[in-house]
């Protein structure tokens, strides 16, 4: 009798863990499904050109170099990550006393969530993610010059926004894979209105990526597709068709001899990104550096 009741009390003390198990993937799962939600996250980058075609205009520039560093929060009970990511970008004009004319600041809060976790290494990750960030120049500036135009020299440029996206990853064999639809939605009262149809009020962005682990010393080759669209009310210079098309795309290698740095090649075509610059196309084809400030790097990246 007393061993009877031993067994119920060992089966009726194992139950709630083994229910547990069934619920929480194990950790190594976790760690496969986060690595693969945060892989699509942005490098940092330095890109050289001594040119930028603007507008069919030449712009004399040195460089453009982004830095964008991940710190990453892990949520278990959620099957999510959080991610901060504070990133900087800037661009040094090739004039008197080389300026580095408006700098970027673009802070983001992204939460990436996922209703199970990935437990085979070539299983795929259907995910989402939902952002809010902040982009501005940090100027004080008079948003517009005396003739109406955008001040570029010091003008003050600011907006908020939230980023809703959905995803879907996976690794393959010695690879990666991933693609992604986010929409990008600034609130009425985040934009100033000299400039609220000038810069667009919503973009819908489109990723795909692959990433290939070569043998031996041939390292990461990373190459990213990144086509979007303005949506909504937008002045004539994006008024409609192509004119409203912003287009990207790049190759990257990192040679494992280097490590998490390797080199680059970046093709953009559409409206300039660069905060109060907003009021121009740009065509450029550069050439540069690329690393990954994470804390860790992703497992389908090393």
């Amino acid at each position: 009798m007393r061993s009877n009741v031993l067994a119920a009390m060992v089966l009726f003390a194992a139950t709630p863990a083994t229910a547990q198990e069934l619920r929480e993937p194990p950790a190594d799962a976790r760690q496969r499904s986060a690595s693969i939600a945060t892989a699509r996250l942005e490098d940092s980058y330095i890109l050289f050109s001594h040119q930028l075609r603007i507008n069919d205009q030449l712009d004399p520039l040195i460089f453009e170099a982004m830095i964008a560093p991940h710190f990453r929060l892990a949520l278990p009970w959620l099957n999510g990550v959080v991610v901060a990511s504070p990133i900087v970008t800037l661009r040094m004009y090739d004039t008197e006393s080389f300026p580095v004319r408006t700098p970027s600041y673009a802070p983001r809060l992204t939460a990436f969530v996922w209703p199970r976790s990935v437990r085979d290494p070539g299983a795929a990750l259907l995910y989402a993610s939902f952002a809010v960030a902040h982009y501005s120049n940090g100027q004080e500036g008079p948003l517009l010059d005396s003739t109406g135009a955008l001040n570029h020299r010091n003008g003050s440029f600011a907006t908020n926004y939230v980023e809703i996206g959905v995803h879907r990853g996976r690794t393959i064999g010695r690879g990666f894979a991933a693609q992604s639809a986010v929409l990008q939605i600034n609130p009425a009262g985040a934009l100033d209105p000299p400039i609220r149809d000038r810069y667009g009020r919503n973009r819908l962005r489109f990723q795909a990526e692959w990433v290939f682990r070569m043998p031996g010393a041939g390292g990461v080759w990373r190459a990213q597709l990144n086509p979007a669209i303005l949506i909504g009310p937008v002045d004539t210079l994006f008024r409609s068709g192509l004119e409203r098309v912003q287009w990207s795309a790049s190759l990257a290698v990192r040679p494992r001899p280097l490590g998490q740095l390797g080199v680059i090649v970046h093709h953009y075509w559409g409206q300039d990104y660069y905060n109060i610059w907003l009021d121009r196309r740009i065509h450029a084809l550069r050439v540069g550096l690329v690393g990954s400030l994470m804390p860790e790097l992703p497992a389908a990246l090393r």
